[in-house]
């Protein structure tokens, strides 16, 4: 692609399954929706500083492609790489504030994930499905944690959410059958249903708010897949001036121990 362009049309390569390679010119500012989708050999793709851009299903199907580097440049990427199975790595922009709707949605090869603290917006189930991801950093600028954002990430051991979030939606870390610590920051306010369903190794959650977030009614499903000792297995860190309060309140109090931070152990 020369130098002269500096937009690639939507759906300009759709289909093309024997494209292997693309070099893509340095005036390139936008990559728009479904310009390399279903290009199921592609292998590498460099996308040049300079793309600010790119577009819902941009590279969705794309499932040879193994390395992604996504500029400094970029700022928003949408649902643009959905079923890339092939997906090793990922290193997203230092400037990036926008994730869209399933980003990375099934992307089942991809061990791990940092977001930038230049992430404001991260959309539902971005990360769905992302089985082989063990590890994830999340941004301090994130607010809210969507629906299913991480479900069945059943590789993923460790997950911490920042001070920074406030409210962690439904289903967010369901399925991830791995996991067996996890820490809620303490600006949390807010949680969803179904938070930790079918997390069948999770042990220790850590919760640093001194006032209890809201929650609905099924967070801690302690009949979740069918195990009655589901909640009563795990161990609940809280703040110790707050160690009673969560010991007398529905449903944090079925949790099986519940101790105060620093006792026994340390996150």
């Amino acid at each position: 692609i020369p130098n002269s362009v500096t937009s690639i049309g939507e759906q300009a390569f759709q289909n093309c399954t024997a494209l292997e390679s693309v070099t893509m010119g340095a005036a390139l500012e936008t990559i728009n929706a479904s310009a390399f989708s279903n290009c199921s050999a592609l292998k590498n793709v460099v996308i040049p500083d300079g793309v600010k851009t790119i577009g819902n299903q941009a590279f969705n199907n794309c499932s040879a492609l193994k390395n992604l580097v996504i500029p400094n440049s970029v700022t928003s990427i949408g649902n643009s790489f959905k079923n890339c199975s092939g997906l090793e790595s990922v290193k997203l922009s230092e400037n990036l504030k926008t994730i869209g709707d399933g980003a990375f949605y099934n992307c089942s090869s991809l061990a791990s994930i940092e977001i930038p603290n230049s992430v404001t917006s991260i959309g539902s189930e971005a990360f769905y499905e992302c089985k082989a991801l063990e590890s994830v950093t999340i941004g301090e600028g994130i607010k809210t944690l969507p629906n299913s954002v991480f479900f069945g990430c059943s590789m993923l051991k460790n997950v911490v959410v920042p001070n920074t979030v406030t409210e962690i939606k439904g289903n967010v870390f369901q399925g991830c059958s791995s996991l067996t610590s996890a820490t809620i920051g303490s600006g949390v306010q807010k949680i969803g249903g179904s938070l930790f369903n079918g997390c069948s190794k999770l042990t220790d959650v850590y919760c640093l708010a001194t006032t209890l977030p809201a929650t609905h009614d099924d967070v801690f499903n302690k009949y979740a897949y069918g195990n009655d000792k589901y909640i009563g297995n795990m161990t609940l860190y809280v703040p110790a001036e707050a160690l009673n309060i969560y010991k007398s309140t529905a449903p944090w109090c079925d949790f099986g121990t519940i101790k105060a931070l620093g006792e026994d152990t340390a996150i």
